[in-house]
């Protein structure tokens, strides 16, 4: 072969591996771009679903990502309903019940009601789901455990037993094998296996009501709502460089958080000023989402 034609099918096969790398570099990108809570396949979320449960609404409901547009899309008999999580590729939201300890699960515009877990739970919190693996994770503070089921409630295990006094939030790292949670009453934010083996202290100092809490794994991050200092933090995965993330004034008291991470979003509910609340990512333009018409708005979930 005369060597300009080598030449010239060599420039092509490095072309060929160039294109196919930045092919898959840029699917991957998109892919942790897309890894939220709800988000599925990288697809940018739409709507937002929040659980609104004080007593005088329990209810679950979903609007427009700016606040408006609220369905009600379940409402009645969740008394107490507190994590929410959703499904995206099978079309189902799940949802922990405190008061009536009961995982329940209904098609994403409420039908299609059904109980999954009904026994073993006495106050059950915050809820995520393992898409990979189908399992779901939840907090249970009047048991003091960190379980975990099939998607469809079979096969209950209980992971973490004990050093646990109230555990409320929770999130799961399925590619780093993780689930972390926040407990309200050892003031900690801990993690461990999925099988709930290594248990790990992560955040011990200066949390003084450690509620919900979101990950990034992409960016090594953690965002924790600490309702008794009325703050969100953020913190490294492995629980060093806590700082302030977004130091809400007025008598706040953060809940639940859920990230948008296409978008560069944090939300968080607010259950004293009945409000869900969105920054950007560093912190900046703070704003109200849902300024009324919610009674105690709990967990949340990105979805469409």
């Amino acid at each position: 072969m005369p060597a300009d034609c080598s030449m010239r099918s060599a420039r092509l096969v490095l072309l060929c591996v160039v294109l196919a790398c930045s092919s898959a570099d840029r699917a991957d990108s998109d892919r942790r771009i897309g890894e939220t809570a709800s988000a599925v396949s990288g697809t940018a979320p739409t709507k937002l679903y929040v659980v609104d449960a004080a007593g005088e609404t329990n209810r679950i409901v979903r609007t427009n990502l700016d606040g408006t547009g609220m369905d009600t899309l379940v409402a009645s008999d969740i008394d107490g309903a507190r994590g929410l999580a959703l499904d995206l590729s099978a079309g189902k939201m799940y949802w922990a019940t405190r008061d009536s300890d009961r995982v329940e699960r209904a098609n994403l515009d409420g039908s299609a009601r059904e109980t999954l877990i009904s026994a073993g739970l006495d106050s059950a919190y915050g809820l995520a789901l393992d898409l990979t693996t189908r399992k779901m994770y939840w907090s249970d503070y009047g048991t003091n455990t960190i379980q975990r089921a099939n998607i469809d409630g079979t096969s209950i295990e209980r992971l973490v037993t004990t050093g646990l006094q109230a555990p409320r939030g929770i999130a799961v790292d399925e590619k780093g094998g993780k689930v972390y949670w926040t407990d309200r009453g050892t003031k900690k934010v801990q993690r461990a296996d999925l099988d709930g083996s290594n248990v790990e202290d992560l955040v011990t100092l200066n949390l003084v009501e450690p509620y919900g809490l979101a990950i990034n794994p992409g960016e090594n991050t953690v965002y924790i709502a600490d309702a008794g200092t009325g703050k969100i933090l953020r913190a490294d995965l492995d629980g060093t460089n806590v700082r302030d993330f977004i130091p809400v004034t007025g008598g706040p008291h953060p809940s639940f958080i859920e990230l948008d991470l296409r978008a560069r979003h944090i939300y968080w509910s607010d259950n004293r000023a009945n409000k869900i609340m969105r920054a950007d990512l560093d912190g900046g333009n703070v704003r109200e989402i849902i300024a009324s018409g919610l009674a105690g708005p709990r967990g949340m979930a990105l979805g469409r």
